[in-house]
């Protein structure tokens, strides 16, 4: 909610630029009346005109910014009981005088005393302000009031100074929470499946056959995670099947004990909850979903298991002791078959794992040793990016049937960060997304074993792909971008907000192509190509056999109902 509409006692904070300490707050009634004075106070004045101008009236022409601030609004979250802190940064422009002090002066009690700033090289000034640990969970917004100031008593300030800087914060209980929005009776999509994996299916094509109307979407639910010590945990990305949604803690070894966890679709409420792991220093990947189990792998660095679990009730179905532990995308299920990245049993290379869905039996074959990787698999075989090439493979034996050198593998790097798409006719799309901001993708020819074409750019994650055509979310060109399987040209393109950056993998629909940047989610229609759809929440994305779509953001998970 809204701060209440209460007087507080104003604040004069000056700061000299170049030193970086940390100054309290001074109550002044003398050097705020100066601050005043200086923050557009003063009296008016009026010059007689001839009423005809004895030349022709020039065009005015708008005086260039004496400063810029980045960023243009302030969003933080924190746990009751904890601070949060909201940074922003200040720089002149070239032509301007130099600014002796800076002042921020807080709308509410809802901040500390103080603030914190540091002169930086490039001639901008980094400030943070940090709210209060002792308010309470909820959504708080006002404005910050900025002075930049060419004398130690502000006297005179830079034009356009004082600015408001506005601020959102949401302060989460320690236990997290679901915030319901419009409950709506759970309903199966037609053409809708479970998204059981990284990017929906075997062939990771983060394609589901529907068509969506962008007028009936509405906001379901939001969950704040719980907090350890006053730290949120951190979801893995989400699956879903049987009307739950599944997500993994402490992927990547933080956050504690790694849990594996079921949310209810139809309302956000848990489930069920178990630790994988006991041991703090444990690891453990994002799950997958199929026919009544979750699979997901967990382990410490010198040795994993993968764990199939029953998602009615969380009770483990087997555990499969696989080599070392790895960081790695979710498993792939195909068939009756299981396929999982992780390290040899030995320790010394990689591995790409076939455990059976039902019994948890293994086989094992080598591969290079790489962390962030998952296979896709088709009727054709199964296809691996690994070590900066495309290993094609047999999925019954996993022999090597070729490997793909990838032509932009000194531009990528070899590592993995990323799955193959698989496209039509043998082609399939891969490269490595572990950069967003510096990759490439490839198409790859299995029936040749060539390549048929690249491109380089800065693409943010996965891309998409239907009906002869890859989406591709590009920070370097900043727009997404519709291009054609066979030969990489561009069909159409989209191009992102200003001061926005793409930071999921794209979500395609028969008529929509979803995909989020830093500060929201946008949904684009693939005929005219323009927005007609956008939600305030940003991260990885899926879609639930319900309907439902999940933006899975740092420390939150939001639902929005598609129908």
């Amino acid at each position: 909610m809204a701060l209440p509409s209460k007087h507080y006692n104003r604040r004069c904070i000056i700061l000299i630029v170049l030193m970086v300490m940390r100054i309290t707050h001074t109550f002044c009634a003398t050097l705020l009346a100066a601050m005043l004075a200086g923050c557009g106070g003063g009296g008016s004045s009026s010059t007689s005109v001839p009423s005809t101008p004895a030349n022709p009236q020039q065009p005015t022409v708008a005086a260039p910014a004496a400063y810029t601030v980045a960023p243009s609004s302030l969003t933080a979250s924190a746990v009751e009981g904890y601070p949060a802190a909201l940074d922003f940064k200040v720089k002149r422009a070239p032509a301007s005088p130099e600014f002796a002090a800076v002042g921020v002066k807080p709308d509410s009690d809802l901040f500390e005393a103080g603030f914190y700033m540091r002169a930086n090289a490039d001639g901008g000034t980094d400030i943070q302000i940090r709210t209060s640990a002792a308010i309470k969970a909820g959504h708080y917004a006002g404005n910050l009031e900025v002075s930049l100031c060419l004398d130690a008593n502000c006297s005179a300030q830079l034009p356009g100074s004082p600015f408001k800087l506005p601020y959102e914060v949401d302060v989460v209980p320690a236990d997290g929470q679901v915030k319901p929005f419009s409950l709506t009776p759970l309903a199966a999509l037609p053409g809708a499946e479970d998204w059981g994996t990284f990017q929906a299916n075997a062939s990771h094509t983060g394609y589901v056959p529907v068509i969506l109307n962008p007028g009936a979407f509405s906001p379901r639910w939001k969950m704040d995670t719980p907090a350890i010590q006053g730290e949120q945990r951190v979801p893995s990305a989400v699956v879903t099947g049987g009307g739950r949604l599944f997500t993994a803690y402490g992927e990547g070894g933080n956050g504690g004990p790694v849990t594996i966890a079921a949310y209810n679709e139809a309302d956000g409420s848990e489930a069920w909850a178990g630790n994988a792991k006991e041991n703090l220093s444990a690891r453990i990947n994002a799950p997958a979903y199929a026919n009544g189990k979750v699979y997901v792998v967990a382990g410490l660095p010198n040795t994993s298991s993968i764990i199939a679990i029953d998602s009615t009730n969380g009770s483990q179905v087997f555990n499969t002791v696989l080599g070392a532990g790895a960081l790695n995308l979710a498993p792939t299920i195909y068939g009756d078959r299981v396929f999982t990245a992780g390290g040899s049993d030995d320790g010394n290379s990689g591995a790409l794992y076939s455990i059976g869905a039902s019994a948890g039996d293994r086989l094992a074959a080598n591969m290079p040793n790489f962390e962030g990787w998952t296979p896709a698999l088709d009727t054709h075989g199964l296809y691996a990016y690994v070590g900066g090439q495309l290993h094609v493979m047999d999925a019954a034996t996993g022999a090597t049937r070729a490997m793909i050198d990838d032509p932009k593998r000194d531009w990528n790097g070899p590592t993995g960060s990323g799955a193959p798409v698989i496209g039509s006719a043998g082609l399939v799309f891969a490269g490595n997304f572990g950069s967003p901001q510096k990759n490439a993708i490839s198409a790859y020819d299995t029936v040749s074993n060539t390549v048929r074409w690249s491109s380089t750019g800065g693409y943010s994650g996965n891309p998409a792909y239907a009906d002869g055509t890859v989406f591709v979310a590009n920070n370097w060109t900043e727009r997404l971008a519709a291009l054609s399987e066979l030969n990489g040209s561009v069909d159409w393109t989209w191009p992102r907000p200003d001061g926005e950056s793409f930071v999921s993998d794209v979500l395609l629909t028969k008529n929509l192509v979803f995909v989020s940047t830093d500060r929201a989610t946008y949904a684009i229609d693939r005929s005219s190509h323009q927005q007609v759809w956008r939600y305030r929440a940003s991260g990885s994305l899926a879609l639930s056999a319900n309907g439902i779509l999940y933006i899975k953001g740092k420390t939150s998970i939001t639902a929005i109902n598609l129908h």
